[in-house]
């Protein structure tokens, strides 16, 4: 199997943790899904996506961002986008860490918006009574994303 370029590759994992999808969806204009997924874990593991993340904040340091969950190692992406799809806030967190905890964390560089769109996971009472200064019109998806639909 040939091996896909990098810049393609790691455009198709963003293509699929910012639109949610599962790894056999991914348009196979970015490689074979298999190998998109490989490489994710692949990298995960080595931090490597730790390291670009620090090294676009300029920290010093990189802290490993991988957990255990009950189907084996994982990351999660935080991700907050503008109206224009461009990234405003972005957290990578353990695998078990809580949607919760991630909004907690990500609440108070939030900036000021007329609507904000949330995945179910972060529907919580508190969440909805930080956010209401700062966001007119909050929406949460009502539908259950990913493969337990």
């Amino acid at each position: 199997m040939l091996r896909v370029d990098d810049l393609r590759g790691i455009s198709g994992i963003i293509h699929v943790l910012k639109r949610g999808l599962q790894w056999c969806d991914a348009p196979s204009e970015y490689g074979p899904h298999k190998i998109l997924y490989n490489r994710f874990v692949r990298w995960s593991r080595r931090s490597v996506f730790d390291r670009i993340f620090s090294g676009l904040a300029g920290a010093e340091g990189v802290p490993r961002r991988i957990g255990q969950i009950k189907g084996g190692l994982n990351s999660k992406l935080h991700a907050v986008c503008d109206g224009y799809d461009r990234l405003v806030v972005m957290l990578l967190s353990e695998g078990q860490m809580s949607g919760y905890t991630g909004a907690k964390l990500m609440l108070d560089i939030l900036r000021s918006a007329k609507c904000l769109l949330a995945d179910r996971v972060y529907d919580a009472d508190w969440f909805r009574k930080a956010l209401k200064k700062k966001v007119l019109n909050l929406v949460f998806r009502p539908e259950k994303i990913g493969r337990n639909k």
